[in-house]
């Protein structure tokens, strides 16, 4: 719902991450025990640009990337920098 709602009025930036077998290429709905799960997916993978992540990177790996990659795209959004010197900022810091 919160989905629809960002699309319809363009409220909130949509960063879709998939992992899995979502991401393959011959991916169909019917891969899904929950059609409407698979369908979502397609419209996903149709309107946006997603990032496709493996599942056997692990939990903590996978939120690691998730957050480097959200945290990404917000200064590129939002900050008048460079992501690279975003990063470098950070480092000089440690």
């Amino acid at each position: 719902m919160e989905y629809k709602r960002a699309l319809s009025d363009r409220s909130k930036y949509i960063l879709p991450f998939l992992i899995g077998n979502s991401h393959n290429p011959n991916f169909e709905s019917g891969q899904f025990k929950d059609r409407r799960l698979g369908d979502w997916i397609i419209e996903i993978r149709k309107n946006h640009t997603p990032s496709y992540l493996d599942v056997s990177l692990g939990a903590d790996q996978l939120a690691s990337d998730i957050f480097d990659m959200v945290l990404a795209r917000l200064v590129e959004l939002f900050a008048d920098v460079d992501y690279s010197e975003y990063q470098d900022a950070v480092m000089r810091q440690k």
